[in-house]
């Protein structure tokens, strides 16, 4: 079976990354809820096919969710949720992402000014 969302785990760029996005959001209304939904289809260099979907919705203080799903031509549905929090009064991000496989890593880092 061909894996097509692969999940590498939290890496120092990652890392760097998400601490870049969260200092850009960090003055980020709370108030400002969104909610962005995206979904197609595909085609690999092999041939095979299949449907993707992407959502987002919620705001940093309350929690920003993200779901991305991806179902092959085989009926094979592959989910990955990430839950991120960014808490101002400890200048704290919280983060929890369950991959496809059902496994669940958290994290979190406070920002230092």
């Amino acid at each position: 079976m061909e894996n097509i969302m692969h999940t590498p785990p939290l890496g120092r760029t990652t890392g760097i990354l998400l601490l870049a996005f969260t200092l850009a959001l960090v003055g980020a209304d709370s108030a400002l809820a969104r909610e962005k939904q995206r979904s197609g289809s595909y085609v690999t260099s092999k041939g095979r096919t299949g449907t993707f979907s992407n959502s987002v919705s919620g705001n940093y203080q309350d929690g920003v969710n993200r779901r991305q799903s991806v179902t092959t031509d085989t009926g094979q549905t592959y989910e990955r949720t990430t839950t991120t929090q960014y808490n101002r009064d400890t200048s704290t991000v919280n983060r929890s992402v369950t991959s496809p496989n059902g496994n669940t890593r958290e994290g979190s880092f406070t920002i230092h000014r």
